[in-house]
């Protein structure tokens, strides 16, 4: 175990050192960082929390990464003494992957109790909150890690926004490694998916029918950006029952594989709506659709994932369909008010009726008095802000 441990050391040393794009995230970490606050970090897998977590607490801190197998089965107090033993007495604590242990909080509960300063990050957004809501009520922060946003992306690189770099961008997608170091993102990204479903979903639940996991998450992927309903996917994905594909999609959600978003209705049960999905990052489109049918959706998935970076806490994402049955691709609801409707069309041309008649429908039905177009071909509307689609993802936070 001490071996181990000094191998971790030793990793943790290479990321201190190693050179590094600044992220997004490290603001919001650093703000709770010396307060006595829990501070959960949680993202998919491969986007970036264990940098994070080490390049913001330094060599004071000790680090355990529960993803490596030796470590599994092994009493935590053993652990934490062979770790201590390596790294000497320290505060700061940052177990990585902490999900992966047996009554894990019930481990961190007991040391933010003894006064440490935990650090936990993990791969599953609501096995780690729903367990520490109940353990630790307002006692964490979460932060979310999520692959680089194009402001990362372009920093990265060294490069500029424009046209021609958000191209790169939907391209590529956002996974650090497949940016910095060039790996080939079509099957970074498969190698990626096909872990979380198995580690994430499969594993972790212990779904009885897995290959009715594959085949949902075939579904959504190839149907990014789509309307689908919980029964219409339990059909088409043939997984048994609407209550199945629900818990499955949602296992999927938690994994941070997809988001999903309701559709806006005046009804009080959203649960029931029609629903749409996206991927974490446009890089998993290239498992699901070609190149033709990516184009469009992989933009509209970048414009989704920035709204969601940007967005604030008194703010929702929804999509809407009016009543002659146009669709408002995202619809910002503010303190449960309307207010933004965004249309996302990649070239506007023959489109363009369309949209402005989707955003007027919005502006007559709902009375949104907000209404933009995000585009790679931008030209002047009267009345509709019409963004370039690299300005929008670059800085979504001035527009919404």
């Amino acid at each position: 175990m001490h071996d181990v441990l000094m191998e971790q050391m030793a990793y943790r040393n290479r990321v201190l050192e190693a050179n590094a794009v600044d992220r997004e995230a490290a603001a919001q970490l650093g703000k709770w960082l010396s307060t006595d606050m829990i501070k959960v970090i949680t993202g998919p897998r491969r986007a970036g929390k264990s940098w994070l977590a080490i390049r913001e607490t330094g060599k004071k801190s000790i680090y355990i990464n529960f993803d490596d197998e030796r470590l599994i089965g092994e009493p935590f107090d053993k652990i934490l003494n062979a770790a201590e033993d390596v790294y000497g007495k320290q505060k700061t604590i940052v177990l990585d992957e902490i999900q992966n242990v047996n009554n894990w909080q019930l481990i961190v509960n007991r040391l933010h109790r003894s006064g440490r300063n935990v650090v936990i990050t993990g791969s599953n957004s609501k096995l780690l909150s729903s367990e520490l809501a109940t353990y630790l009520t307002g006692r964490f922060a979460e932060i979310r890690v999520l692959p680089f946003s194009y402001g990362e992306f372009l920093r990265a690189r060294g490069e500029e926004p424009c046209a021609a770099t958000l191209e790169e961008y939907l391209q590529k997608g956002g996974f650090p490694e497949v940016v910095i170091k060039n790996y080939d993102s079509q099957e970074y990204a498969a190698l990626l998916l096909d872990a979380g479903i198995v580690k994430d979903v499969i594993m972790r639940y212990r779904v009885k029918y897995p290959e009715a996991v594959r085949a949902l998450a075939r579904f959504i992927g190839k149907h990014a950006g789509k309307v689908f309903s919980i029964r219409g996917l339990a059909q088409a994905a043939d997984v048994g029952s609407p209550h199945t594909a629900k818990k499955y999609l949602s296992y999927l959600e938690a994994a941070f594989l997809f988001f999903k978003i309701p559709q806006h209705t005046r009804e009080k049960n959203l649960e029931r709506a029609p629903i749409k999905a996206y991927p974490i990052d446009t890089s998993l489109l290239h498992v699901f659709t070609t190149p033709g049918e990516r184009k469009g959706v992989a933009l509209e998935t970048a414009v989704f994932l920035a709204i969601l970076r940007a967005k604030g806490q008194n703010q929702e994402i929804r999509f809407w369909k009016s009543k002659t049955g146009r669709e408002v691709d995202f619809l910002i609801i503010e303190d449960r008010i309307p207010k933004h409707a965004i249309q996302v069309c990649y070239e506007l041309g023959p489109a363009r009726s369309r949209e402005i008649g989707a955003l007027n429908d919005a502006r007559k039905e709902l009375n949104v008095r907000k209404t933009s177009i995000i585009t790679m071909t931008p030209e002047k509307i009267t009345g509709v802000d019409v963004i370039p689609a690299w300005a929008f993802i670059r800085t979504p936070e001035k527009y919404i």
